[in-house]
């Protein structure tokens, strides 16, 4: 026998309610009075011999009382047995627990069939037809969080077939030990002397093949609160072709560019796709479109479109993949993509010089524009082929308060910055903006270690140590000296994209024979190192909400030739697009934070985002000054979410729109492989976890009669306690009369004397 309610706090009542009578009889039991009259001597007699019926009386009396109060307090705890002969007893109550998968992969519907997730709810409507009213039942979808759309309710059939009705898969994957961790504590909630926890899904085995010991501790915990079955539904085919990436490939996000996108196709099937017809939305305008003629299994390929960009403004690109695909959610990706009208570059020229080509700018500031370079004391001159404006300065004719004007600053060779100068430009780089630093031969590298920002933290994403090597004035020489050259090994990142598309033969023959050694912090991450020393050439890190990137070589001819090279080009334009990046450019996965940056005069507390479908969404800004931002916890679907610049009132040009954050959510690809776990794969996992398995031939009925011989004895005891009652108060009544009555026996017997 086992107590649904805790038998600690009940069980002291039902002693009380045994102890409560019996201590009210013996303080008011009848107690024969000594009488002095002699003539009331045979009348006392009588008396005593009638006292001791009474007294049999008030035992029964008591005893029923007792036991009525006792069966009250038992049944409070609500006890339960679970023998064989349970059915003879009692009444039969469940408590069930129905946990469906919701993640995308149940959406995989093969052919004219019903989907996985049809079948599950199927399986759901099984498992319900199965209880009898008022069993309590919960109804949870899982996905990366578990939603509860029924909690521990009496049964209701059309309330819960209501609730079934409203599910629908979710675009995320599936977090077995979150899910489970929330199942095991609905179900130990639940009061009921049988108790089932149904887990339905696919099985799929890029998510039950290797579970990790929390998540068999979570089953654990669900299994001692109840009986768990595991249900796997749907077919087994594997067939899908998903967009797994998105991303800008080349060209520039600036107006009147074109841009070149990639997008990834991956085949998760066992067989070859083909003419799979793919196109890219401008803010849902077609702006390219291709055929994919075929993929074979477990492969990747790579599509290019290309988009022009003749306004400025922030954009939704989506890739979008048509065709009768068995699972339509990973066939789109999205991605958003700010273009600029004019970017503004201000180049610091360590050792300025009036030839076109000289100082240490003279090679970079071409490289920036595309062109040329600006003046120094002329205004800023777009170039109309990369709209970018580059405008070079001495380092001792900067202010403090000339970094705001510009996006981007570039150190060329620049030996120190005063201290007002340091913490302006680290300002500067934590708003926002972009910074790119080559060391020179008059770059001071104790004095560049030590520029930090307002709050201590190193500027730079690396430790500058000793130089290598020997410079050479223009690359005179340079043939003589000892070199190094680029190593093979190169991060995935787009600004070195443009070496990792080219032969090896093409970069491979760049020297550097002077470079500063540096120790990259903890944050940072190496780009490029040479080969054979395995230094660092080029790092990046972020900085508040910029980021610094560090060649430790010249801008010039003095310490290499790469800038006479068209990867440098190229690799400095990919700089300046990846810089002008905005955080909320890259793109996250449902579930995800989403963080929109508020402007320090915006003193509202709340902000409005517009969600993928069109809906508003109100969110709480929280933090600080230049910190303050509107924060979505969790991203429900996937798409672009968008929020107004504060205090935009005209766009830049009556051409252009509206400034605008925005923020690319995307499903997670894992779900994307779509195979299941079935035969003896599914019956290893059943038997790791010590499930009772449920399989699609086996109906829902049959399986579960035998978890089901729990029977509740409170309703027994509750009406063995109102007859006990009964019995009491009709036989303290018929004692009563009696003893009002004349004692017959004795009243004759004195009458005859």
């Amino acid at each position: 026998m086992s107590f649904l309610n805790p038998i600690l706090l009940w069980g002291p009542l039902a002693l009380a309610g045994i102890a409560l009578p019996v201590i009210i009889h013996l303080l008011s039991r009848f107690r024969p009075k000594p009488m002095e009259w002699a003539a009331m001597e045979l009348l006392r007699r009588a008396l005593v011999v009638r006292a001791r019926r009474v007294r049999l009386e008030d035992i029964l009396l008591l005893i029923l009382r007792a036991t009525a109060l006792a069966a009250v307090a038992f049944a409070l705890a609500r006890p339960s047995i679970n023998a064989s002969t349970s059915q003879w007893v009692g009444n039969s109550k469940v408590a069930v627990v129905i946990a469906v998968d919701g993640s995308f992969s149940m959406a995989h519907q093969a052919g004219v069939t019903k989907s996985r997730f049809e079948y599950a709810l199927q399986r759901a409507r099984e498992i319900v037809a199965t209880l009898s009213a008022n069993d309590p039942v919960t109804l949870v979808l899982m996905g990366q969080r578990p939603r509860i759309l029924l909690r521990n309710v009496a049964y209701d059939p059309e309330r819960t077939e209501e609730a079934i009705k409203s599910m629908e898969p979710l675009p995320e994957s599936l977090n077995v030990e979150v899910c489970l961790d929330e199942i095991g504590r609905l179900l130990a909630d639940m009061k009921a002397p049988a108790k089932e926890c149904y887990v339905i899904t696919d099985v799929q085995a890029s998510t039950w093949s290797t579970l990790s010991e929390a998540v068999a501790n979570a089953v654990a915990r669900v299994k001692d609160a109840g009986t768990v079955f595991f249900v796997p539904v749907g077919p087994q085919n594997a067939e899908n072709v998903a967009l797994t990436g998105l991303e800008m490939a080349s060209g520039v996000l600036r107006k009147g560019a074109v841009a070149r996108f990639d997008a990834e196709v991956r085949n998760f099937g066992r067989f070859e796709a083909r003419n799979l017809s793919a196109k890219l939305l401008i803010d849902d305008s077609e702006a390219d479109k291709t055929v994919l003629e075929t993929i074979p299994p477990g492969e990747t390929r790579t599509l290019s479109f290309f988009a022009p960009f003749q306004n400025a403004g922030t954009f939704a690109v989506t890739a979008v993949l048509d065709g009768n695909d068995p699972l339509a959610t990973d066939n789109r990706r999205y991605l958003v993509a700010e273009v600029q009208s004019t970017v503004k570059v201000l180049c610091v020229d360590g050792s300025p010089s009036t030839d076109r080509l000289g100082g240490e700018a003279g090679i970079l500031s071409l490289a920036l524009s595309a062109q040329g370079r600006t003046p120094a004391n002329a205004a800023s001159i777009p170039s109309a082929a990369s709209g970018v404006a580059v405008s070079v300065l001495a380092a001792e004719d900067v202010r403090a308060t000339d970094f705001s004007a510009y996006d981007i600053v570039c150190l060329a060779g620049v030996g120190e910055l005063s201290q007002s100068q340091t913490i302006a430009l680290s300002d500067f780089v934590s708003r926002g903006g972009g910074l790119i630093v080559f060391l020179g031969n008059k770059s001071e590298r104790n004095e560049m270690n030590a520029m930090r920002g307002s709050d201590g933290t190193p500027l730079l994403p690396a430790e500058l140590s000793d130089v290598v090597g020997e410079q050479s004035s223009g690359g005179v020489g340079a043939s003589d000296l000892k070199s190094w050259h680029l190593s093979a090994e190169v991060a995935d990142h787009p600004v070195t994209e443009v070496l990792t598309r080219l032969p090896r033969e093409q970069w491979a023959g760049i020297r550097f024979w002077r470079y500063v050694k540096s120790l990259p912090r903890d944050d940072a991450r190496v780009l490029l190192r040479l080969d054979p020393s395995n230094d660092p050439i080029l790092i990046e890190r972020k900085f508040g909400r910029g980021k610094v990137y560090l060649f430790t070589c010249s801008a010039n001819r003095d310490g290499t030739d790469l800038v006479v090279n068209p990867i440098y080009l190229m690799m400095v334009q990919q700089m300046l697009t990846d810089l002008m990046r905005k955080p909320y450019e890259s793109p996250v996965t449902v579930g995800d934070q989403l963080p929109f940056g508020v402007t320090a005069s915006d003193t509202s507390s709340m902000a409005t985002v517009r969600g993928p479908g069109g809906d508003d969404i109100f969110v709480r800004v929280v933090g600080n000054g230049e910190l303050r931002a509107a924060i979505i916890e969790n991203a429900q679907e996937p798409g672009v979410y968008s929020a107004r610049a504060t205090g935009a009132l005209a766009p830049p040009a009556a051409a252009d729109r509206l400034p605008e954050q925005r923020i690319a959510v995307n499903v997670d690809n894992h779900e994307s492989a779509v195979s299941v776990m079935r035969d003896a794969d599914l019956n290893a996992i059943v038997s790791q976890l010590s499930l009772r398995l449920i399989d699609e031939k086996q109906g829902i009925r049959s399986a579960v009669t035998e978890s089901r011989q729990g029977r509740e004895l409170w309703r027994i005891l509750l009406i063995a306690a109102l007859v006990l009652l009964m019995m009491e108060s009709i036989l303290a009544g018929r004692f009563t009369r009696r003893m009002q009555g004349p004692a017959v026996g004795y009243s004759t017997r004195l009458a005859t004397r």
